[in-house]
This record gives C-alpha cells, structure tokens and sequence, in this order.
C-alpha cells in the first residue's frame, strides 16, 4: 500500500488530496442538461448533431475567451459603491467587540486599583471603603 500512496504522490499532480470525484458529478449534471435540453427532438441524428454542436461551443477556448471578455466589459460598474450588507454588519459586530473589549479592560483596571489601594488601607477601614 506505502509503495502506491507513494506512487500516486510523486505521479499525480495534487497527490491524493485531488482524489476527490466533483468533476465527475460536474460532468454528469452536464450531461443530464444536455439530454434534457434535446430529449423532446425526434430525429436522433439532428439530437446527436445539436448536442455535440452544443457540447463544441461550450468548450471551444476562443468562445470561452470571448464570453469571459465579453462578462468583463459589460460587468455594471457603480458610480457610488456600497457597502454590502454582510460587511456592514461585520463592522457592527467588529465595534461592538472592541467596545465590549475597553469596557471590560476598564473594569478589570479600576477593580484592580480598588484592590491595591484597599490593600493598603487597615483592616477596619476596608469595610467601609466596600460599602
């Protein structure tokens, strides 16, 4: 077995963490699109014609290319962007944290300075100073 893993890690780009079966399920939905696209035409030979004409167009790199540079260029592009609402809220709880943070570090100080300073005090004064 140590010699396959071995083998497979050396060979295989990725090693076995790309072992993983996603294009396989990627491929099939794909598939099971196409078919459903030309499942109602009835002449099988104009069926098979689209559908590799189809499956040509889909993975031809020029059409890829253009359809990728095509997205680019007609991408909208905002005069004024906004902040989107999950990055608004991550800036609320952000603030929130680090006023929840001062706070207790401000408590946690003047508890401290109350217990130094209490230290300092006699025994029957204390009883005062807590009250």
């Amino acid at each position: 077995m140590a010699a396959h893993v071995r083998w497979q890690m050396m060979t295989l780009e990725g090693g076995l963490g790309d072992k993983m079966e996603d294009w396989v399920e990627l491929a099939h939905q794909a598939g099971a699109r196409r078919r459903r696209r030309f499942c109602t035409t009835v002449n099988q030979e104009v069926r098979v014609k689209a559908s590799e004409k189809v499956a040509w167009r889909d993975t031809n790199p020029e059409v890829v290319a253009y359809l990728e540079d095509l997205n680019v260029r007609n991408k909208r592009v905002f005069k004024n962007p906004r902040a989107s609402k999950s990055e608004e809220a991550r800036a609320a709880r952000v603030k929130n944290r680090m006023a929840a943070l001062r706070a207790f570090q401000l408590k946690k100080a003047e508890k401290t300075a109350s217990t130094t300073s209490s230290v300092c005090l006699p025994s029957d004064d204390v009883d005062t100073m807590e009250s």
